[in-house]
């Protein structure tokens, strides 16, 4: 149980250290904004989940909140930060949000059932993925029109 914790610790702090040594300063907000509207998304996504008994968490870090901390503020949103950061163009998101999607669904999420974290009651691992390209779409499109409509009004 006490390693547990450390590797929980670890996927909380480290994605954090690396988004810190790897962010562009000078969209530094933006990005930051994008990940933290991620953050709130997949939160919300993650109670509703476990409210809905889609799926449950064996362990937790903190026992009155529901969800899996270390994955919902810190290795999704920096993984979707960095995705939003090196793939500017619209096709090279795209494809790198498959890409991620598809390590988060079908790489991520069964070694944590492995691990006896996670458990799927009414869930898949292919919900997932849809879920996790689709955020990172309507995201991407909700900055980008935010941008555009500040430097409009600029």
């Amino acid at each position: 149980m006490i390693m547990l914790y450390f590797f929980y610790i670890i996927l909380l702090i480290v994605p954090w250290i690396i988004w810190w040594k790897t962010v562009d300063r000078t969209r530094t907000l933006e990005v930051l904004i994008f990940g933290l509207l991620l953050a709130t998304i997949v939160v919300l996504l993650d109670t509703t989940g476990v409210h809905n008994h889609w799926w449950i968490y064996h362990t937790k870090m903190v026992r009155i909140v529901p969800h899996f901390i270390p994955m919902d503020y810190s290795v999704l949103p920096v993984g979707y930060m960095l995705t939003y950061q090196f793939f500017g163009s619209w096709k090279r998101y795209i494809i790198a949000s498959i890409v991620l999607a598809s390590i988060g669904a079908f790489i991520i999420e069964p070694f944590f059932v492995y691990l006896d974290i996670y458990k799927q009651l009414k869930w898949s691992h292919y919900y997932s993925f849809v879920v996790y390209i689709l955020i990172a779409i309507v995201l991407k499109f909700t900055i980008v029109r935010i941008n555009h409509l500040n430097h409009r009004d600029s």
